[in-house]
C-alpha cells in the first residue's frame, strides 16, 4: 500500500482533512499496539499463581516500553534513505507548474496523542512517505491540487526502492532451542511456553515470523546429533537451557552464531566462555545460576525439616556431577551420612535406584537438577512416597508431582529474559554488549499433602518461611 489510506484520501473532496485522517490513523495504530502489548504483559504477572513483585511489574512494563522505542527509532531511521527522492519529487512537480499553496505534513503533525508514549519525538512510518517532507516538526508550503496530487502520488512511489512499493512478506526468524524434553508431564513445558509468550509480546511469533527449532537433550542418538540437525536448520541464534555439556556440544558444532544461556549449575567465567557479567564478549550472553550454590542450603533445609535424621542419598549424573559433590562437602559439614547413586546409561531406572538407597538405609533423598531427570518427575514423587522417603529438589515442579520439598530459583522469569535478550539480538544488538545476568529471587516449596502421606510432621518454623505450601 501506497501513503496513509490513499483510497480514502483519493475519493475525499477534502485532500488536508483525509491526509489527518490517515496520519492520525496510522499513528493511533502504534499506540494501540503498543497498549495492547502493555494489556498481555500485565494480564500475564497479575495472574501468575505465586503473585508478582512491583520490580518485576516495572521491569516488564519497561520492555514493552524499551522495544515500542527502539522500533520506533529503526522506522525514522529507514525513512532517512527516502529524504533525497521527497526533494527530488518536490522540485520536479515544482517545475511543471502544477504546484499550489497547500501545506505539506511532515510525520509529527496531526499525530494521535497519547499517554502510553513516553516520549514526544514524532513517530515515523513507511505509510507517512508519500506526501510527508521528512524535516521533523516542520511544515513545507508546498501542497497542491487533486489533479496534481493524484500525479505526485505516482512519481513519489516510482521514486521509492521496489521494497517500499511492494507489500513484501514478512521476514521469518529462525532461532534454535536447545533443551529438556517438552513431553508431558515436565517441567520444562510452562517455561518453554513462558519463552514463546514473551517473544509474542514483543512481536515475533511462532507460525508467524519464528520458526524455533527444538532439539531435546534426552534424544538417544545423543548431543552431537542433536546440535548437528539444530544447526541444520541453518538459526540465526541458538538458546542453550541446560548444563555445561549441553554448551560444549553446541560449541564443538563452531556456531558462527549468537548463543543464549539460560545457564544451570557452571560458572562461565571460571570455565572461560566468557570474560566477565558486564561485559561477556564474543558471541554468549544470557542468564546464568549455579545450583552448586544452592546445593549446600537444600542439604540445610534436610536437616531442619527432620534434625533426627543421618543418611542421605544424593541421585545424579555425569552433568550433575559438580552438584554431588558440592552436597558431599556440605553433608560432612552437617555431619550427614551420604550415599551417592549415579545414572551411567539411559533409560534412567528410578525404580530400581529407589530399591537400592531404601535398601542402603537412606532417610532422606536429594535429588540433582539434570535435565535428564525432568521428563520422569512424576514416577520420582511417587517412588519418595511408595518408598516413604523425603525428598528435596531444585525445581518447584517436583514438588507440584509429590516431592515434599524444592528450594531453587524462581524459574519462569528467567525464561521470560532470556526471550528478551533473543529479541535485542534479532534487532541487531551484539551478544558482546548484553551483559549476562544472575537470578536474586529463590523460593521454599512444601507439599504438606506428600508430608501425610509420608508420615512426617514438619517444624511449624519451617512451614512459616516457605514461599509455596501445597495444604
Amino acid at each position: 500500500m501506497i501513503g496513509v489510506d490513499h483510497q480514502d484520501i483519493l475519493a475525499d473532496a477534502g485532500i488536508q482533512n483525509a491526509l489527518d485522517r490517515g496520519i492520525s490513523k496510522m499513528a493511533r495504530s502504534y499506540n494501540e499496539s503498543t497498549l495492547q502489548q502493555l494489556k498481555t504483559v500485565l494480564s500475564e504477572k497479575l495472574s501468575q499463581p505465586s503473585g508478582t513483585s512491583l520490580n518485576e511489574l516495572t521491569d516488564a512494563v519497561d520492555g514493552v516500553y524499551s522495544f515500542a522505542d527502539e522500533r520506533r527509532a529503526g522506522l525514522i531511521a529507514k525513512t532517512e534513505s527516502y529524504r533525497a527522492a521527497n526533494y527530488a519529487n518536490k522540485a520536479a512537480w515544482k517545475a511543471s507548474g502544477v504546484v499550489k499553496t497547500v501545506v505539506w505534513y511532515t510525520a509529527a503533525i496531526s499525530r494521535h496523542p497519547s499517554r502510553f508514549w513516553r516520549t514526544s519525538q514524532p513517530f515515523i512510518s513507511r505509510h507517512d512517505i508519500v506526501g510527508c517532507d521528512f524535516i521533523r516538526g516542520r511544515q513545507m508550503a508546498v501542497g497542491i491540487g487533486r489533479r496534481a496530487f493524484v500525479t505526485g502520488l505516482g512519481g513519489a512511489a516510482a521514486a521509492l526502492p521496489l521494497g517500499a512499493r511492494a507489500q513484501q512478506a514478512a521476514k521469518i526468524f529462525r532461532i534454535g532451542f536447545f533443551g529438556p524434553a517438552l513431553r508431558r508431564p515436565s517441567s520444562m513445558v510452562p517455561l518453554y511456553q513462558a519463552f514463546l509468550a514473551q517473544l509474542h509480546t514483543f512481536g515475533f511469533a511462532e507460525g508467524q515470523n519464528l520458526n524455533v527449532t527444538y532439539g531435546e537433550v534426552e534424544d538417544p542418538s545423543g548431543l552431537t546429533a542433536v546440535v548437528t540437525e539444530l544447526m541444520r536448520a541453518q538459526p540465526e541464534l541458538i538458546v542453550v537451557s541446560g548444563t555445561e555439556t549441553m554448551l560444549q556440544a553446541v560449541l564443538a558444532s563452531k556456531p558462527n552464531i549468537p548463543i543464549v544461556l539460560i545457564a544451570v549449575n557452571f560458572d562461565p567465567i571460571a570455565r572461560g566462555y566468557i570474560a566477565s557479567l558486564a561485559k561477556p564478549g564474543g558471541n554468549i550472553t544470557g542468564v546464568v545460576f549455579q545450583q552448586l550454590e544452592l546445593v549446600q542450603k537444600q542439604v540445610e533445609l534436610l536437616t531442619q525439616a527432620f534434625p533426627g535424621k543421618t543418611q542421605l542419598a544424593a541421585l545424579y549424573d555425569a552433568q550433575t556431577a559438580d552438584q554431588f559433590s558440592a552436597a558431599e562437602r556440605s553433608a560432612r559439614t552437617l555431619n550427614l551420612q551420604i550415599q551417592g547413586q549415579k545414572f551411567d546409561r539411559l533409560p534412567y531406572d528410578f525404580k530400581d535406584t529407589f530399591q537400592k538407597v531404601a535398601a542402603g538405609g537412606a532417610e532422606m533423598v536429594l535429588v540433582q537438577s539434570s535435565p535428564l531427570f525432568i521428563p520422569h518427575q512424576a514416577e520420582i514423587g511417587k517412588l519418595g512416597k511408595a518408598y516413604r522417603l523425603p525428598t528435596m529438589f531444585l525445581f518447584k515442579a517436583y514438588v507440584d508431582d509429590g516431592g515434599l520439598m524444592s528450594y531453587g530459583v524462581d524459574f519462569p522469569p528467567m525464561y521470560r529474559r532470556a526471550a528478551e535478550y533473543v529479541v535485542k539480538i534479532l534487532k541487531g544488538t551484539q551478544p558482546a554488549d548484553l551483559p549476562v545476568e544472575q537470578p536474586t529471587k529463590f523460593e521454599l516449596a512444601i507439599n504438606l499433602k506428600t508430608a501425610k502421606a509420608l508420615g512426617v510432621t514438619l517444624p511449624v518454623s519451617l512451614i512459616a518461611t516457605a514461599d509455596d505450601v501445597i495444604e
